[in-house]
């Protein structure tokens, strides 16, 4: 529970609140929107700090917000892209960090003011680098198996030909899906 100001320095003084997401987690290439709840700004800017492992902090500035709405620039206009994920509600600040692909760090800092910092951590998802595939044909055509060439996935043949996927992923794996997109002509 946070006392109501009393007075009018009390009222002035920046108080940075309901950082989001906090700390977590995201796949990699996914942009990233952090926002926070900042009273006492009166016309200055809040800055965003991260850094990615251990390495030299960056700044960048954060837009404004109220009510889910950009805050108009002096030119009458938006002072950044529009929001891209959840709107949020009350006057604060925010910024997106389009294709994060490395973990980080941050904090807000606005007026001598700092939040607390936070990690951002990018799960990268396994890759399949190296596959070859296997065409066991039906038994009544009397073909003998056709190895295709490494890493060609293009199948045409016969019906009921069982295709054998042998691959290599970057990361060690206990099970994986084919997934087939049947709108592909």
């Amino acid at each position: 529970f946070k006392a109501i100001p009393q007075t009018p320095i009390e009222m002035l003084a920046v108080s940075i609140s309901q950082v989001s997401p906090g700390d977590s987690k995201v796949r990699h290439g996914e942009d990233v929107q952090i926002n926070a709840k900042v009273t006492g700004l009166m016309g200055e800017a809040a800055q965003l700090y991260y850094r990615n492992e251990e390495g030299t902090w960056r700044t960048a500035e954060m837009a404004r917000w109220q009510d889910g709405k950009m805050a108009k620039g002096q030119d009458g206009n938006e002072t950044s892209d529009s929001i891209h994920s959840r709107k949020p509600t009350g006057v604060g600040v925010l910024i997106t960090l389009k294709n994060v692909t490395q973990s980080f760090e941050y904090h807000i800092s606005a007026k001598g003011e700092k939040s607390p910092t936070y990690r951002i951590t990018v799960i990268k998802e396994p890759v399949v680098n190296r596959f070859q595939l296997t065409l066991n044909f039906p038994k009544y055509t009397n073909l003998s198996p056709q190895v295709l060439e490494p890493n060609s996935g293009d199948v045409n043949a016969l019906i009921d030909t069982e295709v054998k996927f042998e691959g290599e992923s970057n990361k060690p794996l206990t099970s994986a899906v084919l997934v087939f997109d049947d709108n592909v002509p």
